[in-house]
């Protein structure tokens, strides 16, 4: 069973799929079938999820964007803490040493 995330471009990518094994077998080309032309091959083909119609709202893209920047801004934050903890390490090794032992002691 094959799956698609954009039905819609399916038999563009069948073309070109089969213009690239034309030249390495003719044979093989032929017998690609693509469910625009032969639906007859594919059983559940008009059952699809309308996936494009999802990918084609433009908020969809907008709301992709906005998280992959909050995720980017966080996985800054938590780095600068990160920094900062082992600057104040650095600084008071003793007393840092001390919170350790007591967070592993009381840990447990």
């Amino acid at each position: 069973m094959a799956r698609s995330y954009l039905p819609s471009k399916v038999s563009e990518i069948v073309s070109i799929w089969r213009n690239d094994l034309n030249k390495v077998n003719k044979k093989a080309a032929e017998s690609l079938a693509d469910p625009q032309v032969c639906p007859n091959l594919f059983e559940d083909w008009g059952i699809h999820p309308p996936v494009d119609d999802f990918w084609s709202l433009k908020w969809v893209h907008v709301v992709f964007n906005v998280l992959v920047l909050v995720c980017s801004a966080l996985r800054c934050f938590v780095i600068l803490i990160f920094q900062c903890w082992v600057m104040e390490i650095c600084k008071n090794s003793r007393s840092f040493l001390r919170k350790l032992a007591f967070l592993v002691i009381f840990s447990v």
